[in-house]
Formats: C-alpha cells, sequence, structure tokens
C-alpha cells in the first residue's frame, strides 16, 4: 500500500467497507478463441441467441453516460467463468477493471439502470438492500474517497478486494437520498435538451458546480476533520478529472489556505461571508454552523 494518506485511512478504519453495502463482483471471462469451436461469444453484429450487454469501454466515455452496447452470449458453452456477468435485470454501477489514468483519478463508475450482462473489463457494484441506490452508490465510487483509496492501494489494476474494503460512511436514508437528488441533477444537466457536448454548448460551471456539491455531500458523511478532507482533496490538485466533459483539476484555488470542508467552502453562508463581504458591510458572521468551521480551520492552523 502507498503510504500517502495513511492518517486518513487510519482515521476511518472503524467505518464498514463497501461489501457490507454492496455486492461488489467481476464481469464474464470467456473461453479462448481455440475452445470456442466455431461458436461466437461476443460481436458488434446479432447473432443467434445474443443478448445486448457491455464488452468494452472507451477513453471518452464520460460518467454520465454507459459504454457501447455489443452483442454477446450467455451459452455456458462459451463461457469459462460467469461471476456476476451473466445476472440480468438487476440495476448495478459499473467500475472499470483497470484504471484510467496514472494518476489518483482512477475510476469511472457508470450506472446502468436495466442491469445488463457484462464482460471482466467491469466489476459490477450492486445494491444489497433498499437502504441505498445504485445513484448514491455512484456517487460514492466516483468520489475522491473511493478514487484515491484505489489510488493508495493498487498499483495496476482496480482489484476486487480493494473495492470491497473500501470503506463507507453510515448513512440514512435521508442522507442518501439528499445524495442520489443531486446525482441526479447532475444527469439532467449533462443530458438536457439544451446541452450538445460535440457543439460545446455544455454549461460547465454548472456542470462542475453540481459535480462538486455530489463530492462534498458525499465527504460530508465521512465527517472527516477539516484538515484530514483536505488533506485528501489536494491529492487532487492539479491532477485533471477523468470522465468529465469540462475542466476539474483541483477543488480549492491554488493560494486558498482555510482549512474548511468542502460542503463549508461550497455553502452560500461560506459565500457571502468571505473578508471583502463582510468588511463591506461591517456585519459579524452568526451562523452557528460557520462560526464552528472557522474554529476548527484556525485550530488546525494553529497545530501545523
Amino acid at each position: 500500500m502507498n503510504p500517502e494518506l495513511g492518517e486518513v485511512w487510519s482515521w476511518l478504519r472503524p467505518l464498514p467497507p463497501l461489501a457490507d453495502l454492496a455486492e461488489i463482483s467481476k464481469g464474464i471471462d470467456y473461453k479462448g478463441q481455440d475452445a470456442l469451436a466455431g461458436k461466437v461469444s461476443r460481436s458488434d453484429h446479432r447473432f443467434e441467441g445474443a443478448v445486448r450487454g457491455f464488452t468494452r469501454a472507451h477513453r471518452s466515455l464520460q460518467i454520465h453516460q454507459q459504454p457501447p452496447l455489443s452483442w454477446m452470449s450467455l451459452d455456458p458453452d462459451v463461457i469459462q467463468s460467469t461471476r456476476a456477468g451473466a445476472t440480468t435485470g438487476v440495476p448495478q454501477v459499473l467500475v472499470n477493471a483497470a484504471p484510467v489514468s496514472r494518476g489518483p483519478w482512477r475510476l469511472k463508475a457508470l450506472i446502468d439502470p436495466e442491469g445488463r450482462p457484462f464482460t471482466s473489463r467491469f466489476l459490477t457494484v450492486r445494491p444489497r438492500s433498499g437502504e441505498v441506490s445504485p445513484w448514491f452508490l455512484w456517487a460514492l465510487c466516483n468520489s475522491p474517497m473511493a478514487n484515491a483509496f484505489v489510488h493508495t492501494h493498487d498499483i495496476r489494476d482496480v482489484k476486487l478486494g480493494t473495492l470491497r474494503r473500501m470503506p463507507v460512511p453510515r448513512v440514512t436514508g435521508g442522507q442518501a437520498d439528499r445524495i442520489e437528488d443531486a446525482a441526479r441533477a447532475y444527469f439532467r444537466e449533462m443530458e438536457g435538451p439544451s446541452q450538445d457536448l460535440l457543439a460545446g454548448l455544455i454549461d460547465e460551471e454548472t456542470a462542475k458546480r453540481l459535480l462538486l456539491q455530489i463530492d462534498a455531500e458525499v465527504l460530508r458523511l465521512y465527517g472527516l476533520p477539516p484538515r484530514l478532507e483536505r488533506q485528501l482533496l489536494d491529492l487532487f490538485e492539479g491532477e485533471p478529472r477523468e470522465g468529465v466533459p469540462f475542466r476539474f483539476d483541483a477543488y480549492f484555488p491554488s493560494d486558498f489556505e482555510p482549512l474548511f470542508s468542502l460542503h463549508v467552502y461550497l455553502s452560500g453562508e461560506y459565500r457571502r461571508s468571505t473578508a471583502d463581504q463582510l468588511a463591506a458591510r461591517h456585519r459579524d458572521v452568526t451562523s452557528p454552523a460557520l462560526l464552528t468551521a472557522f474554529r476548527s480551520a484556525v485550530e488546525a492552523f494553529e497545530t501545523e
């Protein structure tokens, strides 16, 4: 394991693993060409007995999209290992088995609400119960927490065991619903009739703000001290985020030193309470939540 962020992982050790919240498995491995005896296992063209599924992902794939569909055989005679890849009709999140970059952004988690079959190019993450939805798991698996955990624990491929061990917050139904709502808002923005990625008409600021809000809500559930959350997010400083059609290479401005949690930094109260605005209005900060955040930032700064 990379020792980077060791203090963060120590602090999160009491939390349950992702395997408690979701079933995580690999997809289908087909037999080699020599063992197929002339039978077809997958193709871009329809063949007898084939079903539509996922066999590959291209580099330009965005996290609000799905992989291209292929034709796949579920005939046991052509399959080496079935695992969860042949179980259909179960809504799921698909995670790339091969890292999408050498940097800390390793994952592109994709929602498949229909539950199509898939090959071992992907790992599946399926809710164990109705307590959380695929939307929540999508937000969790695309979060900086998940990407940092995989980056610091796996050197090459995204290992099944690593994903299963990833710490997850204990959530209530209302908290999971809030994150699902934020995820759906991002999808609506990216898939809305006014958006045309090829024409470059996407509202990048709105899209980035919505994605930041998702990350902030996920991190808020973990309850990391602001100093440790900042360590986590600084890992992504200057690292282009994969799977988004807009610039995303930092969580804070390069000259931003206060140690606030991301959800406080993004809050309207914080925006209204910056030093320049306060000086202009001669008004004290009265919000208990913001005062607590300011005190935490000062204490963290003094202990550095």
